[in-house]
């Protein structure tokens, strides 16, 4: 299911904004073959098998959130995404650095390159820090509702199985 599906499919329209959705879904899904993710906030290693909540911008989804993230809330996720916002700016002066020194031309090109690549990872990282700062709570996901989700997805799931057993 692409991510414009999965949008459509919880209503999300494309003007929307940043919001979060908490969903259930099969272990054993086509979605993914290795149920667990890395959150796109934290980059931890998620292992919630049947349930994941998802941080989307208008229609585009950004990524998969953990436990942990979700129960922080909007405000860390933003001191987060600026964190992100300024490590990136920083690696772009770094960047800008190189093409002061005596380089061939065509490295300082690509180091051209890299510094512009990280003032646009630094940018998106800004602009969802932005929105998450001005983010109404109505449209972040709980712990609640993803654990709610969780035992639906395990529940889904057990069903499918009996249901196999003894078909």
């Amino acid at each position: 299911m692409g991510s414009d599906t999965l949008a459509i499919r919880f209503g999300i329209r494309v003007g929307d904004g940043l919001q979060t959705r908490s969903w259930a879904h099969h272990a054993d899904s086509s979605l993914h073959s290795d149920p667990s993710f890395y959150c796109v906030l934290c980059g931890t290693k998620s292992e919630m098998a049947f349930a994941w909540t998802t941080l989307f911008n208008g229609q585009e989804a950004l990524g998969d959130l953990c436990a942990a993230c979700v129960g922080a809330g909007p405000a860390a996720a933003a001191e987060h995404e600026g964190r992100k916002a300024e490590e990136w700016r920083e690696q772009a002066k770094q960047w800008r650095e190189q093409v002061k020194e005596k380089w061939p031309k065509k490295d300082k090109e690509l180091w051209r390159e890299m510094a512009d690549w990280s003032d646009k990872k630094a940018q998106r990282h800004a602009e969802v820090a932005q929105g998450l700062h001005t983010l109404d709570p109505a449209r972040w996901s709980t712990l609640a509702e993803l654990f709610a989700a969780q035992e639906q997805g395990i529940k889904a799931f057990w069903a499918e199985a009996m249901e196999e057993l003894e078909g």
